[in-house]
């Protein structure tokens, strides 16, 4: 559901986008028309220049789907000028303009530069016939390398060293990550590549440190704690006494600032101040963060201090006394370099020694390939446009006009070479065309910088008051630079008057003004009636408050609720029961929306209805709760594109194209909607002779010979045989050849499946095109990179056709960027945003930018000075998050703000909140981060939309009316679903037919795993005794079974695992102990020394972790997850890890305890696929205690029978 071409009456401000003769920068808000305006400034430059071609405008866009329809929409317009010309002189203009199209400059960045180097290669810094490696081929290729160099260079000091802090693959990440950040780690790299630890050490004073010395000297010397540190130092002379070690370290590190500091503050050393501080902060510091209250929690009792008494109280007063100086300098610490940075340093400097050695090697092997990658492609047309005034000048003469969509995701690389082609620098521009919206900027961790947006209006804006063209004529715009689209054609006036309140709050700056990077909010104003006729149409808002917790859920809607047992799963399983629920009654009642492509008013349907995801890692929760509905649903970016019938066959076409004699696929070729011939036709002609080729060459029959005659002139034309005269057609060209001459596209779009598979066709078409102009010249290169592609990405997915897909569209935002959709639901508010974009995915390495005052910096995680087996962040990473941290709040606002645009009628926004319930029965709403600190969605849209009154008014009525700013919006309760279905199958019959009603359906109702096996424990005669893991003032059963199952899944090196523990336990608020975490290691060691045993003797065709399944049992459902599965040619192998304490409990007693969960996860395997038996083995680990079961597909029956009468046990 895209931006369709409408013949409407353009705006002012899209008139105003058309002006010449100066450079123009234009924000377009969400739905304003972009693509129009773009369009039609193509047709207008061209009409207003006779002698102009398509071959003098540049068009740069963000993507290759966004310029072939940029190319196909200015192919209407053109189309529509051929029919309106009457003149044989317009018609041959507009004539020669049509058939240039398909050699117009519209490209994206990457694929522009390629065809600059390519068609300036002798001039150019490259090799004759260079290959382009796209992202996925960049991607293996560094692998490979970096790979290959660690073979070759295990024995490196710096390798070496490395390995002490990550396991092989781990480094791998990381270096290839490094690759793939360039250009930026290449700047890191050259600021580093000569430096030594101290340089490091240096660096993290004086750029990272944000501990002022004066304000350090002030809180030691002028108020006076120096002096109070010297009256506890050096008072104990016999330390082995003291039995209180935590006191004791305390006192130690008062002596040691009270001795090393000087007497006079102007003569005590800086880093000495600073570093007194730090010391006695963390010597105060909790140990998941932040100073205790008093010392009464820093030492122990005072009879551990024996004859010392009277040093302990007045370490007590000390202590009182230095936690509340250094409180202040709380924020400060975070980043005051200490013994960590020092270790930190040495690791930082060995991998930027050790990736400048893999960028050579990385940079010697794509000469010895004769290939660039995408970063090459930017910075060699940079280097060669830099060094070459003459060429740059042709190019200048050449490209008439340069414009640039999606402006807001480029960054100042990409402004530089448009500056190049255009004089900006020189003052000589004057058709530069920038559009965009700083809002709609979504694309950081990609490298796009949304201030180059602001910078590049300044420049225009400077050149233009140069020229003395800095106006638009006609019009009240005060700048060319300096416009806006801001008529929304897209979205009803509800949700769109609610937007713009909205986001008039969440777009305001986090300080006095908006920086840089932070987007302001935009008004924009109702324009669908100008295209669509809406009358009667009423859009809406509503929000879906969901308890994060099962407890509140449970005690607000009962233990049975949807939302209540899906939160004893996870947080977002029962944000999907809610969202899936509320669906039921949205489809079952629906409002009335407006048909997409036939413009009439019907009920809203699944199919107008998008979920659109901030990430995919819970996806798997949203189709199964959209399944257990019976809702349809289409995840879009599904998986097969390359197995599909249509591309296969074109592929086909090309490995005969290459080889005639490949009888095989030119069999294929004959039989598919290419040609269309059927097996009883093909058979005998083909019967008697050596190869299909030359059955064909010899045919009698007048179609199989004209097919031979197809077949050889395009394999003329791909220069596969002798090529004529006409020379050889680019292979996207050849494909178009193809499509033509077989009439490919009527044939597949009468497929059943035909508007999918016609996209797929173009999807194809677009990518060969992408490789043509990288360099691919022989089939056998083409072939190459399709099944290179195939192999990379198996799953990858077919072409986008969101209108047309079926059922509910459950798709990432980014993926949406530039759809819309009737209805649209937003969920995911309560989830975490991950700030703290990093090289590799453990968070251990990050590079931060560098400013006029301080150099780049490499974050390097280094081991903890106290445990050389814990791997910690340091100051550079709290430094990186201070610098990063406001940029990635801004994007993820702008990312909000995208979601939200997508919808036309109907908005839903769903998410978690901290939902309580008091003794007396009162409901209350826990307090969100606040604005400047926010790190979920919800941090922002609570303060703004919700408060106690609107939640209880809510809960007990089912729904409130709320306001921002007389927008209105309806706060809803979690819904239990309803029943519904559609008619739309439904035909009109015979008078003398009479079809009966459909049948009522019952609702599913959802059974989690754990909640079958405890009501089967409760209904026990005999009962069965287990008992979790004792609870400690560490962490809770729960967390530690989380701890282990997760180093299961994600295997990290051993030295990393209380690294990780620590990381799991803090994400649900709890903080191991020693003992914790000595025994969630050996669990987790049982754990994966198990699962290796077992798949080392095992032949693997698939394995899955955390793999979610669904046992259907009449109109139930039983949920969970497999924490382990493995596949082979016969069995499904279900590994369950249990961590309980077997103190009390048999192995034996607990597996049968468990059973009922066994039950279900076979059921569901079986009912999937009855080819395999199903094996279980539980995995006791506090003992290493394997107990096993095993069904037969015969006993599928048995099993339904088993678990129908446990299902009968759930309330």
């Amino acid at each position: 559901m895209t931006e369709g071409p409408e013949e409407i009456q353009l705006t002012d401000e899209q008139e105003d986008a058309l002006v010449q003769g100066r450079n123009v920068a234009i924000t377009a808000g969400a739905g304003t028309g972009k693509t129009t305006a773009l369009t039609e400034r193509y047709v207008t430059i061209l009409a207003d220049n006779p002698s102009l071609t398509p071959e003098n405008i540049v068009t740069i866009t963000f993507t290759r789907k966004a310029a072939a329809e940029l190319t196909e929409r200015v192919r209407e317009e053109v189309y529509d000028r051929l029919n309106a010309v009457n003149s044989p002189e317009a018609y041959n203009r507009w004539r020669n303009v049509l058939d240039d199209l398909e050699d117009g400059y519209v490209h994206t960045i990457h694929a522009f530069c390629t065809r600059v180097l390519r068609e300036r290669a002798v001039e150019a810094p490259v090799p004759l016939g260079f290959d382009v490696l796209d992202e996925d081929g960049a991607a293996t290729l560094q692998r490979e390398v970096v790979t290959e160099f660690l073979e070759r260079n295990q024995d490196d000091d710096d390798v070496a060293l490395l390995a002490q802090l990550w396991g092989r693959d781990q480094l791998v990440d990381v270096l290839a990550g490094l690759l793939d950040e360039r250009p930026q780690s290449e700047s890191v790299l050259k600021a580093w590549r000569d430096a030594d630890v101290d340089d490091y050490v240096d660096i993290c004073w004086e750029v990272v440190c944000d501990l002022d010395v004066a304000d350090a000297r002030q809180t030691l010397y002028a108020d006076g704690l120096v002096e109070q540190l010297r009256t506890v130092a050096n008072r104990v002379d016999r330390e082995d006494t003291i039995a209180d070690e935590d006191g004791l370290r305390a006192y130690q590190t008062f002596t040691e600032v009270a001795t090393t500091l000087s007497d006079d503050p102007e003569e005590s050393d800086p880093r000495d101040c600073q570093r007194a501080i730090l010391k006695l902060y963390e010597a105060c510091e909790k140990k998941n963060g932040g100073l205790y209250s008093s010392s009464g929690y820093v030492v122990g009792d005072r009879d551990e201090w024996g004859e010392y008494g009277d040093v302990y109280d007045d370490l007590k007063d000390a202590i009182d006394t230095v936690i509340d100086a250094v409180e202040p300098h709380a924020d400060a610490v975070e980043t005051t370099p200490g013994g960590l940075e020092e270790n930190s340093a040495h690791y930082a400097l060995a991998l930027m020694r050790v990736f400048d050695d893999v960028l050579a090697t990385y940079t010697d092997e794509k000469d010895r390939r004769d290939t660039l990658d995408f970063p090459d492609v930017i910075e060699t047309t940079l280097e060669f446009l830099r060094a070459n005034d003459a060429v740059t000048e042709r190019l200048r003469e050449q490209f008439a006009a340069v414009m640039v969509d999606e402006f807001q995701d480029t960054d100042p690389r990409q402004w530089e070479l448009i500056k190049l082609l255009t004089g900006v620098d020189e003052q000589a521009a004057s058709n530069v065309f920038l559009v965009g919206d700083e809002k709609q900027s979504i694309y950081g961790f990609r490298g796009a910088d949304v201030t180059t947006f602001g910078d590049a209006r300044r420049e225009l804006q400077t050149v233009n008051e140069a020229r003395g063209v800095d106006d638009v004529p006609d019009s009240d715009a005060a700048s060319p630079t300096a416009l806006e689209l801001s008529g929304n054609f897209r979205t009803l006036d509800e949700p769109l008057s609610f937007l713009n309140e909205l986001f008039e709050y969440l777009f305001q700056p986090e300080g006095d003004s908006h920086e840089p990077h932070e987007a302001p909010p935009q008004e924009l104003t109702t324009q669908r009636d100008r295209i669509e006729d809406i009358e009667g149409l009423t859009g809406s808002v509503e929000y879906l408050a969901v308890p994060d917790d099962a407890d509140t859920a449970a005690e607000l809607f009962g233990d049975d609720h949807p939302v209540a047992e899906g939160a004893l799963d996870h947080t977002i399983e029962a944000e999907a029961q809610a969202l899936a629920a509320r669906l039921t009654h949205l489809f079952d009642d629906p409002p009335t929306v407006q048909d997409p492509d036939t413009g009439a008013h019907r009920d809203a349907t699944p199919d107008d209805t998008a979920i659109l995801l901030r990430r995919r890692t819970h996806l798997d929760r949203y189709q199964r709760a959209l399944e257990e509905y019976d809702i349809p649903y289409t995840v879009v970016g599904g998986v097969g594109f390359y197995d599909t019938p249509e591309v296969q066959a074109l592929t086909n076409l090309l490995r005969v194209l290459g080889d005639p004699q490949d009888d095989v696929s030119l069999y294929g070729v004959l039989r598919s909607p290419l040609f269309g011939f059927a097996d009883d036709r093909l058979a005998p002609a083909v019967a008697e002779a050596d190869s299909v080729w030359d059955a064909l060459a010899e045919a009698d029959d007048p179609q199989l010979a004209d097919a031979f005659d197809l077949l050889t002139t395009w394999r003329t034309l791909s220069g596969c045989a002798t090529p004529s005269e006409d020379g050889v057609l680019p292979w996207h060209r050849l494909l178009s050849r193809v499509i033509d001459d077989t009439g490919y596209l009527a044939s597949v779009s009468a497929d059943e499946r035909g508007r999918q598979a016609v996209a797929n066709v173009e999807k194809f078409r677009d990518q060969v095109r992408t490789w043509s102009e990288n360099g691919v010249h022989t089939a056998a290169g083409l072939l190459h990179r399709i099944d290179r592609q195939a192999e990379i990405d198996p799953r990858e997915g077919e072409a986008d056709i969101p209108g047309d897909a079926e059922g509910v569209r459950v798709m990432t935002i980014h993926s949406a960027k530039g759809l819309e959709f009737p209805i649209v639901a937003v969920p995911d508010l309560g989830s975490d945003l991950n700030f703290g974009r990093s090289v590799d995915d453990h968070g251990y390495v990050r590079l931060v930018d560098g400013t006029d005052d301080a150099p780049p910096v490499p974050a390097v995680g280094g081991p903890n000075p106290g445990d050389a087996f814990s791997i910690e962040k340091t100051a550079v990473h709290e430094y990186a998050d201070r610098q990063f941290r406001p940029k990635e709040r801004a994007e993820s606002k702008r990312l909000l703000y995208v979601a939200c645009t997508r919808t036309r009628d109907h908005l839903l926004l769903c998410g978690t909140h901290d939902i309580d319930v008091d003794e007396s029965g009162a409901i209350e709403l826990g307090e969100p981060a606040a604005f400047d600190d926010a790190d979920r969605w919800r941090d922002w849209l609570q303060p703004a939309l919700l408060d106690g009154a609107l939640i209880v008014e809510a809960i007990r009525d089912g729904q409130a009316r709320g306001e921002i700013d007389g927008a209105s919006y309806t706060v809803r309760r979690p819904p239990r679903p309803v029943d519904w279905y559609t008619d739309d199958d439904a035909v009109d019959s015979a008078p003398e037919i009479s079809i009966p009603s459909p049948p009522s359906l019952s609702p599913a109702k959802r059974i989690a795993a754990t909640t079958l096996v405890n009501a089967v424990a409760d209904a026990s005669t005999d009962g069965h005794s287990y008992s979790q893991r004792e609870g400690s003032a560490g962490l809770s059963p729960t967390t530690f079974g989380t701890v282990v199952h997760r180093i299961n899944e994600l295997r990290p090196p051993r030295a990393e695992w209380p690294t990780l523990i620590h990381r799991l336990s803090r994400m649900t608020g709890e903080e191991p102990t020693e003992a914790d975490l000595r025994e969630a290691v050996n669990h987790a060691a049982d754990a994966v020394e198990f699962v290796d045993h077992i798949e080392s003797d095992a032949q693997l065709q698939e394995v899955h972790d955390e793999y979610s399944v669904v046992a259907r049992i009449d109109e139930s459902r039983i949920v969970g997850d497999i924490d382990r599965l493995l596949v082979t040619p016969d069995t499904f192998h279900i590994i369950d890890y249990k961590t309980n304490d077997l103190s009390a409990t048999t192995p034996d007693e607990l597996a049968e305890h468990y059973r009922p969960q066994m039950l279900a996860y076979a059921l569901a395997l079986l009912q999937h696929d009855r080819t395999r038996d199903v094996r279980a083995s539980f995995r006791f680990t506090d003992e290493g205690i394997e107990e096993r079961f095993h069904w037969v597909s015969d006993q599928m029956t048995e099993i339904e029978s088993e678990l129908r009468s446990m299902v009968d046990l759930v309330d």
